[in-house]
């Protein structure tokens, strides 16, 4: 070989060196760049589809339906360390106030101004309801809703509103002479959120009927919420949680994505113990617990799927499950019943009436649930 063919070929080693090198420099940055973009995304369309690979690399053991959920905008997902919901439903940060514990924030009270199809409002508690005290007024059967912001819904036109008023309506009696519907629904609330909002807030209001709302976004967001707040430091205050994390074996100094994985073999575990917790709170008082399963103004197939998961989950404890995943199935057009679409996919105030007939359709079907909820 000649020293014309040894420059060549050191050439091209060095080139082919620069470009591996290149390549390692930019795969670095990519995988350093990317908790950026995922944190962000749902601000910016165009990195939905490095949002749904990062997702992809961050949860190797979620399922289709996980990643369906988180990618297509999780935005009441917690947001870094104030853990408050991010996007749409968030719009207005002076509705929240921080805690500092595993509820993380909620809402101020004495809210009323205009939002989305309708207001924003709450009472002098927090609540989106009228001035309803914790004493209960003689011959009034109460329903406490712990949900999320599907639950949350237009002021006055919200699918538990039409149900209060469908309730007086028609079916009060001597010994029920009212029906009030206690809306404890926060944006962004997750089932832990939601279990503890219902033993320890939702119990000083005397309920008959406690009703814990689940939507698809719980399945993606639970385990990452868990997760964050084990980051955090947050006392997870229930025994069965932390028990859960010492079966788990996590430790404080493991990084969110560690907890993750190591949390989400438990995730049916957790979901049961809440609702078992909901449940045993409620027979202490003499009152009752049922499930319904609520859909966003999207996705319907992908949610269909992951509400009949928790539908034959929540079953195995004998807790009756309204499923109200069907509700739009007569909606050619979902942006119709969107209250800003495409930013804000929650159901506006036809998406809430869609909501509450399909409830009614259901309760007249399921005996079990329609005793709990009309108290006879």
């Amino acid at each position: 070989m000649n020293t014309t063919q040894t420059a060549t070929g050191a050439n091209k080693f060095v080139k082919k060196l620069d470009w591996y090198s290149l390549r390692t420099v930019a795969i670095c940055l990519a995988l350093a760049l990317w908790p950026v973009a995922y944190k962000y995304s749902y601000r910016v369309p165009r990195l939905s589809k490095l949002n749904h690979l990062y997702l992809e690399v961050r949860h190797k053991q979620l399922d289709e339906e996980d990643l369906n959920a988180l990618a297509a905008g999780y935005y009441e997902d917690i947001e870094s360390k104030r853990h408050l919901p991010v996007g749409d439903w968030a719009e207005q940060r002076n509705d929240y106030l921080l805690r500092d514990d595993l509820l993380r924030y909620e809402m101020k009270a004495n809210l009323n101004h205009a939002y989305g199809d309708g207001i924003r409002f709450t009472n002098s508690r927090g609540m989106a309801n009228p001035e309803y005290g914790p004493e209960k007024p003689p011959h009034t059967w109460r329903i406490a809703l712990m949900g999320d912001s599907v639950s949350l819904g237009p002021y006055g036109h919200s699918y538990d509103q039409l149900l209060e008023h469908k309730l007086n309506d028609c079916c009060t009696t001597k010994e029920i002479e009212q029906y009030q519907v206690l809306n404890f629904s926060v944006p962004g609330y997750l089932l832990i959120q939601k279990m503890d909002v219902a033993i320890e807030r939702a119990k000083q209001f005397h309920p008959d009927v406690y009703v814990v709302a689940i939507t698809s976004r719980e399945k993606g967001g639970l385990i990452f919420w868990l997760a964050g707040l084990n980051k955090s430091g947050v006392d997870l205050k229930y025994d069965f949680l932390k028990k859960i994390e010492t079966q788990a074996g996590v430790k404080q100094s493991d990084s969110e994505l560690v907890v993750e994985s190591k949390l989400m073999p438990f995730r049916e575990q957790i979901t049961l113990g809440a609702l078992e917790q909901v449940r045993m709170s409620a027979q202490t008082q003499g009152a009752r617990t049922v499930v319904f399963l609520v859909p966003f103004a999207e996705g319907l197939e992908t949610q269909e799927t992951v509400l009949e998961q928790f539908d034959q989950l929540v079953a195995t404890t004998g807790i009756p499950v309204v499923d109200l995943s069907h509700a739009y199935d007569s909606v050619a057009d979902l942006t119709k019943i969107q209250i800003d679409p495409p930013d804000d996919k929650h159901p506006n105030i036809r998406g809430n009436e869609l909501i509450f007939d399909e409830l009614d359709r259901r309760l007249r079907a399921q005996p079990d649930a329609m005793k709990a909820i009309l108290g006879r």
